[in-house]
């Protein structure tokens, strides 16, 4: 009987998340490719309607910090995401890129490294003959899994919202990303 309890003790032992085999400390930069989604401006106005856009693909580029301390992982990172098919079916709204300032906190578990994401984000574009820049907070959660010491692959879904003010109008604007991701560490 002690036998078979010993055994299950070391089989429930094995499914206990260890502490990370990866060391996320440290600098990296990479590429992102993913799908835009949700994009609109809402427009106050009597006179423009709101605008609405027809999901499309983007990539960027990303740099970032991370510093692991007791079983946590905190980063900081910059990212653009160009959206070069963003514009609504009338061709006279342009979504051109999106730029994050994101804070990140997480949890490693081996390999892989699961976090939160706070942005400052900014949605730029072109509205008739305003240029935009909508301003505004997001949110979201990523995964990513480190290969070897210096390579890791990943993705993130980010949700967004930001606002800003021309000529007696109001905008709201949105976008959602999806994404995969691939970085180098140094």
């Amino acid at each position: 009987m002690a036998r078979l309890q010993m055994i299950s003790a070391l089989a429930l032992a094995s499914l206990i998340p260890t502490a990370s085999l990866a060391d996320w400390n440290g600098y990296y930069a990479g590429v992102s490719f993913g799908t835009v989604t949700n994009l609109s401006y809402d427009v106050t106005t009597d006179i423009d309607p709101d605008v609405d856009f027809e999901d499309s693909e983007g990539f960027g580029v990303f740099f970032g910090s991370r510093a692991q301390s007791s079983g946590f992982v905190y980063g900081g990172e910059l990212a653009v995401e160009f959206t070069p098919e963003a514009e609504n079916t009338d061709g006279e709204v342009f979504v051109d890129f999106v730029v994050d300032l994101k804070a990140t906190a997480g949890v490693p578990a081996g390999d892989v490294l699961l976090y939160g994401i706070l942005t400052l984000s900014s949605i730029s574009g072109e509205y008739g003959p305003n240029d935009i820049s909508a301003t505004g907070f997001g949110a979201g959660v990523g995964a990513a899994f480190i290969i070897g010491d210096t390579f890791e692959i990943g993705a993130e879904y980010i949700t967004r919202s930001g606002s800003q003010e021309f000529d007696l109008t109001d905008l709201d604007a949105t976008a959602d990303t999806l994404k995969i991701r691939a970085a180098f560490h140094f």
